[in-house]
């Protein structure tokens, strides 16, 4: 078989050859970061790289009342949320809830989730806190209150969503550090779940729980492939 290259063939910067099963042709460049990936006895295509981590939205608080991620896809198989110095107005516990339609509404029965926590307080023993099968929420810290004096950090952690399109149940987990009100430096991991509920996760809610509004922080949603 000839191969013909001419001018409707030329690549771009950082095309790819390949066969089309008449001459050779050429990818797009792609983007930076992605992999040539095989299509069978189609043209290969650019993609993500299996496993990556995609950045996919950022939120700032200002005042915010909750921050909100919607549109959560079975496109990704996890999502990770990476809060950095969350500060509420005044002193507070943080939680979060989730959505099967997008954010219109977000499940807050007090059947709904369940929490399990370990905790280190100030260098104390390791404490264990539970919501039981009862929880109107999923909790992201034990009852402490995170300070509201912003010099001191706030909350920070990474929150874990596994298999959100599930339809059945979806765990959650945390790992976390943040100040209380009273000064003391805790340590948080913790396993969450929804429940009772059905219908695939597509939105999430993080707020106060004792209805502070959250002064400041970021927050950032990555989908995992």
């Amino acid at each position: 078989m000839a191969l013909i290259l001419d001018g409707t063939n030329t690549p771009t910067l950082g095309g790819v050859g390949y066969g089309d099963g008449t001459e050779l042709a050429f990818t797009g460049a792609g983007t930076a970061g992605q992999v040539l990936t095989s299509a069978g006895g189609a043209a290969p295509t650019w993609a993500a790289a299996p496993g990556a981590m995609i950045l996919i939205s950022t939120a700032t608080a200002s005042a915010s009342s909750s921050i909100d991620f919607t549109g959560l896809t079975s496109a990704y198989k996890n999502y990770i949320v990476y809060i950095n110095n969350c500060v509420p107005t005044s002193a507070d516990d943080f939680a979060m809830r989730t959505s099967t339609d997008n954010g219109s509404s977000f499940a807050s029965a007090s059947s709904n989730y369940v929490t399990q926590m370990n905790s280190v307080l100030n260098g104390s023993a390791t404490t264990t806190f539970s919501s039981g099968a009862s929880g109107t929420s999923i909790s992201l810290m034990p009852p402490n209150n995170i300070s509201s004096t912003a010099n001191l950090g706030g909350y920070s952690g990474v929150v874990t969503i596994l298999n959100p399109s599930n339809a059945s149940n979806t765990v959650i987990t945390v790992a976390s550090s943040f100040i209380s009100s009273g000064g003391f430096q805790s340590y948080t991991s913790c396993a969450g779940a929804r429940q009772n509920t059905s219908g695939a996760v597509n939105a999430i809610r993080f707020f106060m729980f004792g209805g502070s509004t959250i002064a400041s922080g970021t927050f950032k949603l990555y989908g995992v492939l």
